[in-house]
């Protein structure tokens, strides 16, 4: 089934826009669907509309609500065209704006203006259809609010691959003095805190060995008060700042390091929302990492195996340390870490779970896309939840059960599935699970979700 997407950002920095437009375009275009972007909502109303109109989907990245999207929205609505909101940062969570750093350092005037936002961009998430997120702790928070939520990663774009390629046949320029150099990209000041978590055992290490060497780069300078942790400080003759490089020489940079530090502090959600492209861009020219124990790192590597995962100072201590001591074991790690970010972040890979998740996600729109399944006026469609375990292929029951949920949705009837793990389905995420139910029984018009017991939607 073929259709088209037309996607509007309402950021436009680089490296978000690559990551939730760009990539999401070409990995389409990979499987043959015809997409369009924009980077704003100029053009005029009329302009717009008729864009909206020549879609099949309405794709809204980080857009805060506004009189204009309120018209766009209600033009999809009433072509039967689902609106999805997008996002890869807990922006829609106003009570959660107290653990972002650099809002507690504004004025009243310009936090309030923060807060503003966030509560446009909730709003924006609550006109939409469907949520698709970065992460899955993401995904969750949209579902608390009663959102469809769908998880599609960060992936690695054409051209980072390429790019990556050219730099793995190129040998790194080595110090001549055998120093292993541990790089760390610290990103905004928005992440001012997450060097800490790593910080006592990375001091463990640099105390152990002179040769060791810490590398930032970006915008937390070791020279700024209090940006560098105090267990670091004894080794500031040992720590180099380089600054911030275009997005697109980030990976020639990442292949000096040896060993690459992705920390993220722990307790704050808007960390628990960050995504793994600290691991996957490392990866790509086949430097290992040592990144701290959030879900998405968690799914993201293979602990011991395509890197390290840690969780206390002993655990940064000792995976650090196991890898300054072993070149070895740094180089099988770093090849195996390429290995699995190509297997599983390309955009040939990523497509085809875009192309599943938004075709899911139209099977969620088409009772309104269609008048004659759709109740009566005088009629309220229902919202019915089923809660049953995990079902063995081919259950005559279960196949009666998705059965009759696709009847009511033929009705008009919002229905879901929440599918309790008992084997097979353990690890799997929400979209694997409405392919096990695809593949196993039938295509259900509605959600299918596995059951964590969190809220339903």
């Amino acid at each position: 089934m073929s259709f088209s997407v037309y996607f509007i950002s309402g950021c436009k920095a680089g490296t978000t826009f690559e990551y939730r437009i760009l990539q999401k375009q070409e990995q389409l275009a990979a499987h043959g669907i015809h997409s369009v972007a924009r980077q704003d909502l100029t053009g005029g109303e009329r302009l717009l509309l008729r864009e909206v109109a020549a879609h099949d989907i309405l794709y809204l990245y980080r857009i805060a609500y506004s009189p204009l999207l309120e018209s766009l929205i209600a033009q999809a609505r009433a072509l039967g065209i689902p609106v999805i909101f997008g996002t890869d940062d807990l922006v829609f969570e106003p009570e959660e704006v107290r653990h972002v750093d650099p809002v507690r350092a504004m004025g009243d005037e310009e936090a309030a203006l923060y807060y503003e936002g966030v509560w446009r961009y909730r709003r924006t998430l609550l006109a939409s259809d469907a949520v698709i997120t970065s992460t899955g702790y993401l995904a969750d928070r949209a579902r608390t609010l009663g959102k469809p939520a769908f998880v599609h990663r960060n992936g690695l774009s054409g051209w980072m691959i390429t790019e990556a390629d050219k730099r793995m046949q190129q040998s790194p320029a080595r110090p001549a003095d055998g120093k292993i150099i541990i790089g760390y990209g610290s990103g905004t000041a928005t992440h001012r805190k997450d060097l800490a978590e790593a910080a006592e055992g990375l001091a463990r290490v640099l105390a152990r060995h002179p040769h060791v060497e810490l590398h930032i780069v970006g915008a937390l300078h070791p020279g700024d008060d209090p940006a560098l942790p105090d267990e670091l400080r004894p080794f500031a003759g040992r720590i180099r700042h380089r600054p911030a490089v275009p997005w697109r020489d980030w990976l020639a940079v990442q292949r000096t390091f040896d060993i690459n530090l992705a920390p993220l502090e722990a307790g704050n959600p808007f960390c628990d929302a960050k995504s793994e492209i600290k691991y996957t861009e490392a990866a790509i020219v086949g430097v290992p990492t040592v990144a701290s124990r959030t879900a998405a790192f968690e799914f993201a590597i293979r602990d011991g195996e395509t890197g390290f995962l840690a969780g206390n100072t002993d655990e940064w201590a000792a995976k650090l340390e196991a890898l300054v001591t072993d070149a070895s074991l740094r180089r099988r790690m770093g090849e195996a870490a390429r290995a699995d970010v190509l297997a599983r972040y390309a955009p040939e890979t990523m497509g085809q779970q875009l192309v599943e998740t938004l075709s899911a996600i139209r099977a969620l729109r088409r009772p309104q896309i269609h008048p004659a399944s759709n109740p009566a006026p005088d009629e309220t469609p229902l919202i019915l939840n089923w809660i049953f375990p995990e079902p063995m292929p081919g259950s005559g029951g279960h196949t009666d059960i998705i059965r009759m949920m696709n009847l009511l949705a033929g009705f008009g009837h919002r229905v879901n599935a929440y599918i309790v793990p008992r084997q097979r389905l353990w690890d799997k995420s929400d979209l694997e699970v409405r392919q096990f139910v695809h593949r196993h029984f039938a295509p259900l018009n509605g959600g299918v979700f596995k059951w964590n017991e969190g809220p339903m939607v």
